[in-house]
């Protein structure tokens, strides 16, 4: 019986550490806090209100005070009443979007969301190219209403500080 119960600890004993093995393995595992579930869940009732021009949920969702700023004319920011106006006339591809690395930090008061939001099918590029979106949401209570959004081409370009420029480079000559 001694033995039997060696053996049953040893198994779990191994079972426990080739679980942490795995977990310790080099490389970043995808979390999702509460905060991610609860905005991406709102982005994602929001994306879709965009797609089918519903006022209802969008005025749900959006600040009395929304504004967009786009990286094209970041000096001249787009009014909530001009940016739903635009909506209808938006060429949205025909497949689904997909909101993708999506992170969020809370401040006291708001919540500031960013991510990546992309077709799913690559042939839907032409009709919209990736974006990088940062929104901006202000909780009233228990509701958050997005106040402000900042969008931009998604496109991998390495900026001051990203890891990508901290690799070195070699010049030919």
């Amino acid at each position: 019986m001694c033995t039997r119960r060696r053996a049953v600890l040893a198994a779990w004993a191994g079972a426990w550490l080739a679980g942490t093995a795995a977990v310790a393995q080099p490389g970043r595992v995808p979390v999702v806090t509460r905060l991610v579930r609860l905005f991406l869940d709102k982005e994602q009732a929001l994306l879709e209100a965009q797609r089918q021009a519903d006022a209802a949920t969008l005025a749900a969702l959006l600040s009395p005070d929304f504004e967009l700023r786009s990286a094209r004319q970041p000096a001249t920011p787009v009014a909530r009443a001009e940016w739903l106006a635009a909506l209808p006339a938006t060429r949205w591809p025909s497949g689904p979007m997909l909101i993708e690395q999506m992170s969020a930090h809370e401040h006291p008061g708001l919540v500031i969301v960013s991510f990546r939001l992309r077709p799913e099918r690559d042939a839907d590029l032409k009709t919209m190219p990736a974006l990088f979106i940062v929104d901006t949401w202000v909780g009233h209570g228990e509701q958050w209403l997005l106040a402000t959004r900042y969008a931009s081409s998604a496109q991998a370009v390495a900026v001051p500080g990203d890891a990508a420029l901290a690799a070195p480079t070699s010049l030919k000559k």
